[in-house]
């Protein structure tokens, strides 16, 4: 999995990761956490996310999204500043 995401982000951004960046380790933990997390059942009935388990689990994608959007536009970022 880290293989293939590095391809995509080194495509994105123009450099290849070190596979024990601690960034790129968080992007994946981040990543997989995501899709671990990620339930059909809330887009199919979006009232279960009052349910406290599926409120845990969308707290969950929130803040695994939100890393995931923090690594991208740091590198954005630092692609903007790169001659």
């Amino acid at each position: 999995m880290s293989c293939v995401s590095n391809v995509i982000l080194s495509m994105t951004f123009g450099h290849r990761f070190d596979h024990s960046d601690p960034a790129f380790q968080q992007v994946m933990s981040a990543t997989n956490d995501f899709a671990i997390s990620f339930s059909p059942a809330l887009v199919t009935f979006p009232l279960l996310r009052f349910v406290p388990h599926f409120r845990k689990m969308m707290a969950k994608n929130i803040s695994a999204l939100e890393g995931v959007l923090r690594f991208a536009n740091n590198n954005i970022l630092m692609c903007r500043l790169d001659p």
